[in-house]
Parts: structure tokens; sequence; C-alpha cells
């Protein structure tokens, strides 16, 4: 089954004028649902999503993909949140049923900006 992602974003002059202007949207293919999306730094997007596995996609200020990864391991993985970091890395958290004592224990991944897994924690 194949799982899309749509990111629409709406500029803030409906907050002004009453309407919105779409300055742009995506549909993003084979990342799970989406759980969380946060706008990054440099002005792009990061995006938590779940399928049977978590994922994390960056994308730059046009909601281009820039990397995206996958985690967690043979049983079901999920992540429900995720922040940039001080660092310019992400933290995400969720579940997962792959790793720990079982049974979704609470999933912890530190990553750098690019995607590179820093540690991981479940407790």
């Amino acid at each position: 089954m194949i799982k899309k992602v749509f990111i629409l974003l709406l500029s803030p002059v409906f907050l002004n004028t009453g309407y919105a202007r779409t300055i742009f949207k995506r549909v993003f293919d084979n990342i799970g649902n989406s759980t969380s999306v946060r706008q990054t730094t440099d002005g792009g997007y990061i995006i938590a999503s779940a399928d049977s596995n978590a994922y994390l996609t960056k994308t730059d200020s046009n909601a281009n993909i820039t990397w995206s990864k996958k985690f967690g391991g043979s049983a079901t993985d999920k992540f429900n949140c995720v922040e940039q970091t001080t660092d310019g890395g992400y933290i995400a958290t969720g579940q997962t049923n792959s790793f720990g004592a079982g049974n979704y224990d609470v999933y912890l991944v530190k990553i750098n900006a690019t995607g590179d897994t820093l540690w991981t924690r479940c407790y």
C-alpha cells in the first residue's frame, strides 16, 4: 500500500484579510503517515511520520526533499514528534516495538543535520 503525505502551507495573510494564499503544496510518497511537521531554522521543514517504521524527512524551503531516513527495526515503530535542537540537529520521539522491553516502549532518537543517527534510547 502506498502512503502519501500531503503538506499545504498557507501564508498568514488569512489572519489580516480573511483569505489565505497558498505558498506551496507537496505530496510525498512512501514516507508513511505524517505525525509532526516543524519549520527549521534554514526555512525548510522536518517531517516525522510513521507506517510500520518511523521516518524523518527533511525538506528545503520549497518543500523539496533534502533527505529521508527510516528508523526502527523489524516490528512496528512510530515517531509522534520531532523538534530541531540548538546544535542544528533533530530529536524525535515516539514508540518502538522493535527495541527495549517490547510492547511499545518510548523511542528517542537524536540525529545530526544530515539525518545521521547520533544516539537512540528506549525507555
